[in-house]
């Protein structure tokens, strides 16, 4: 027993077992703009939803190339590292293997033409039968032809969450980062190996790439303990988002000085700064969140515009070796050549324009420089040092899963969900930014 016990310790602590970074693809097609993924109702949602339901989750997306013929979807399930689990599809989904979305509508009085579907999922016809990660696959004629291929969690609450956000005490994270600490019970379920079979995944607002999955620091009398004290459950605070609100196009609005109308709207922003070395200012926000609106419009869909969002970012180092993005909810953090911020050398500024939707928007501006390494991918505290800067004291909230690989099963279930906020742990306000339904 004894011998057990030591080799059990050193499972616990074994940073490998303790600790990995699990994020979702995110795809999305040439043309397609403007994807709207989230909670029926509350566009500061991510996509986890119990197990079960219908109608729980809003899609809603933008063509370019205008196609009104309704596309096709399925659903992929997952495994807790959203590779594909070993579930074949009358396995994991109840229904027929494929459904079609509605038709598109074509916009209307818009300078920037575009077709627009919104929808809610899933469908009685065709969801999810098991519990787990899946992705939504939305495809033209074949699933060769993909067009988006987007994240999602079906929960099945077995268990009950209790956790908190508070400050670090590492000394070295303590004024940059957030500690999520969480404890499972388990009683009631069957584990064999908890320290294998377990994983806590935390995800930070709705950025996929920050997720973070964990094992069990220890087990009591059926009750696991992710209280780790390595840093492994401390995320970058970031700062408050960035924004824009030009619902009421051609206005000037806060932050925005002046419009042009070109082949279509520029939105010239106020100068952004590096907010990096800056001491931290409380301002509310809705945690990178983005919600096409147009003052007036009976159906924002199809008659919000497109824009560009012109932004330049004076360099205060003056050496223009970054390579900085523009990313929030409206592209699911994903760093593009669409959405960087180029390099002016007379200026000694970063420059570019982003399109995006008429609207309210949030955003930050990353470094994505390592994009050669392996980890590029991973969200990190440095990606937005000089540009942001981490603050202990920003607003974000968490969403946490449990998942559990039965003894003899093929697959990992989602056992177990909670969300946590940091403004209610500092008695802020929430930002209320509502949709709505389709």
């Amino acid at each position: 027993m004894s011998n057990l016990k030591l080799f059990t310790l050193s499972l616990m602590f074994s940073p490998a077992l303790a600790y990995a970074q699990f994020a979702p693809d995110w795809l999305v097609a040439e043309g397609i703009h403007s994807v709207q993924w989230h909670v029926l109702g509350d566009p500061q949602s991510l996509t986890v939803v119990p197990l079960g339901e219908t109608g729980s989750l809003r899609l809603a997306f933008d063509d370019f190339y205008q196609s009104t013929t309704p596309f096709n979807y399925t659903w992929q399930h997952c495994n807790r590292d959203w590779q594909p689990s070993g579930l074949n599809h009358s396995e994991a989904i109840e229904g027929f293997m494929e459904s079609q979305l509605p038709d598109g509508i074509l916009s209307f009085n818009t300078y920037q033409p575009y077709s627009h579907m919104s929808t809610i999922l899933p469908h009685s016809d065709c969801m999810p039968r098991v519990s787990g990660n899946y992705y939504l696959i939305i495809f033209g004629e074949s699933q060769m032809d993909t067009l988006l291929k987007l994240p999602a969690v079906f929960v099945n609450q077995k268990t009950q969450l209790s956790g908190g956000i508070h400050r670090t005490s590492l000394m070295g994270l303590r004024q940059s980062h957030q500690e999520i600490d969480m404890i499972v019970d388990m009683r009631d379920i069957s584990v064999l190996n908890p320290f294998k079979d377990v994983a806590l995944s935390i995800i930070q607002n709705r950025n996929w790439r920050s997720t973070k999955q964990l094992a069990p620091r220890f087990l009591r009398n059926g009750v696991m303990d992710f209280d780790h004290d390595d840093g492994s459950n401390c995320f970058p605070g970031g700062n408050h988002f960035r924004y824009i609100d030009n619902k009421n196009l051609p206005v000037p609005s806060l932050r925005v000085s002046r419009y042009e109308l070109n082949e279509r709207w520029v939105a010239f922003v106020d100068e952004e700064i590096a907010r990096g070395i800056l001491y931290p200012t409380h301002q509310q926000d809705g945690q990178g969140v983005f919600v096409p609106r147009k003052q007036g419009s009976d159906d924002e869909g199809i008659e919000a515009d497109y824009l560009w969002m012109d932004l330049f970012l004076k360099d205060n180092e003056g050496k223009g070796h970054r390579q900085l993005h523009v990313l929030g909810d409206f592209n699911a953090y994903q760093p593009h050549l669409d959405n960087q911020l180029l390099y002016d050398e007379i200026e000694q500024a970063y420059r570019g324009r982003i399109i995006v939707k008429q609207g309210y928007l949030e955003y930050l501006i990353a470094d994505e420089s390592r994009s050669s390494t392996d980890e590029s991918s991973q969200w990190s505290a440095d990606k937005i040092q000089w540009s942001e800067g981490n603050h202990w004291e920003t607003n974000n909230r968490y969403t946490v899963i449990v998942y559990l690989r039965s003894w003899g099963a093929r697959h990992d279930e989602a056992m177990g969900m909670m969300t946590l906020d940091s403004r209610n742990a500092m008695g802020l306000k929430a930002l209320e930014l509502r949709v709505g339904n389709p």
